[in-house]
């Protein structure tokens, strides 16, 4: 059996225990992980700032990683 990470909430520090309550964002290159409530709290604050408006996991963070996969595919770096 696998053994479950230990998320912590970046705003009151307490466990995300289940995966519906976990909301997942970049503040400028780094995830951090809220609670739901969390996070709405978070955006309504000054720190807020910096916080994106688009949380990763849920749909359009799958949409701009692929999309952001075909532009690394199509314009490599060398």
């Amino acid at each position: 059996m696998e053994e479950k990470k230990l998320i912590v909430c970046a705003r009151c520090g307490e466990k995300i225990s289940h995966n519906s309550d976990l909301v997942v964002v970049v503040n400028f290159i780094a995830p951090i992980p809220y609670h739901n409530d969390c996070y709405s709290k978070e955006l309504k604050g000054l720190s807020g700032f910096g916080v994106s408006n688009q949380p990763i996991n849920g749909s359009m963070g799958v949409v701009q990683t692929l999309v952001s996969a075909l532009g690394a595919l199509m314009f490599p770096l060398h």
